[in-house]
């Protein structure tokens, strides 16, 4: 089981952690969300957004699960906001620790672009304990999410592919909506709830909160 916890707004990040089985009720409610980034959310104008990944800490075999499992999660979350994602295939990056943020190392910022890596704890502090990933929207202007970044754990991820790709996927699942605008909810029917299992389905909390963040094209 993990825990994810926001620790502050656009520049925030969303640690997952180790956590006993959450007692709340499993009760269904389209009101159960919350936004993070000041309530910004994605655009359905300019095109789909890319996403790319730095898979340098992990085995070829294990990256390449990743990518499958990074795709499903971004396809439940197309699929209940209309939003568009596209795979743009591997880019470098840069972890900055004073921001924990990350940079593509050829200085080349890509708009509407999704960075995600999996970095040791060494690396990025964050992740150290039983935290087993982070994520959040960095570029925020006005009500519109302009860029983003998801940071996971190598070691954690290269564990649990081997053991639960639920859980992985559930993980995933998890940190895009963090990604997307969206904060925690707190009915563990939603996949947003701050205690993140195997739940592989979308909650109606996070369906109507997702869709209440995307900015339709005018």
């Amino acid at each position: 089981i993990v825990l994810a916890l926001i620790l502050s707004a656009a520049t925030a990040t969303a640690p997952a952690m180790a956590a006993p089985t959450p007692t709340a009720p499993r009760i269904a409610s389209a009101r159960d969300w919350t936004p993070i980034a000041s309530g910004a959310g994605w655009s359905q104008c300019g095109g789909p957004i890319t996403w790319s990944l730095d898979a340098g800490e992990l085995s070829p075999s294990v990256a390449r699960a990743q990518v499958g499992a990074l795709k499903w999660a971004f396809d439940q979350w197309q699929d209940a906001s209309g939003l568009a994602f596209a795979f743009t295939g591997h880019t470098p990056t840069q972890f900055i620790r004073s921001n924990q943020i990350l940079k593509p190392t050829d200085g080349v910022e890509r708009p509407r672009h999704i960075y995600v890596t999996w970095l040791s704890p060494t690396t990025a502090p964050a992740l150290s304990g039983r935290t087993s990933g982070f994520a959040a929207p960095d570029h925020v202007s006005g009500s519109v999410i302009r860029g983003a970044r998801a940071v996971f754990k190598a070691n954690y991820v290269t564990t649990m592919t081997k053991r639960s790709m639920a859980r992985v996927k559930a993980l995933y699942l998890h940190e895009i909506g963090h990604v997307l605008g969206l904060g925690h909810a707190s009915r563990t029917s939603n996949v947003m709830f701050g205690i993140v299992d195997a739940g592989t389905r979308l909650g109606t909390g996070d369906i109507n909160g997702v869709q209440h963040l995307t900015q339709p094209c005018q």
